[in-house]
């Protein structure tokens, strides 16, 4: 399995992000497995599915998560975009998910 290590650290050490447990978060299932099929994906676009998980993982309420949602896409351009996000919208939803894995790794 390929780790990610980030800059920053916690308590002295690398901070290290496993990419399959950010894709986990992401819906992305078992086909990413390093930082490079992750980098790959997000530039090609996340699927929309893959930020209302994220959100829904996020927030227990259905408000709160569309409201996460909303800061990353616009209300009115969710309704209309059909599969996949913008790849702006992407990296952003890949941004959070990777803050995610991190809290919950801790």
């Amino acid at each position: 399995m390929c780790w990610h290590a980030r800059n920053d650290t916690l308590g002295g050490s690398p901070a290290l992000i496993a990419p399959a447990a950010i894709a986990d978060i992401l819906g992305l299932g078992t086909a990413i497995r390093t930082l490079d099929e992750l980098e790959k994906a997000v530039a090609s676009g996340l699927p929309k599915q893959s930020l209302a998980l994220l959100c829904d993982r996020l927030y227990r309420k259905p408000r709160k998560a569309r409201a996460c949602i909303a800061r990353i896409v616009p209300e009115t351009t969710w309704k209309w975009r059909i599969a996949t996000l913008s790849v702006g919208e992407s990296q952003r939803t890949e941004r959070l998910a990777r803050v995610l894995a991190q809290a919950e790794q801790v």
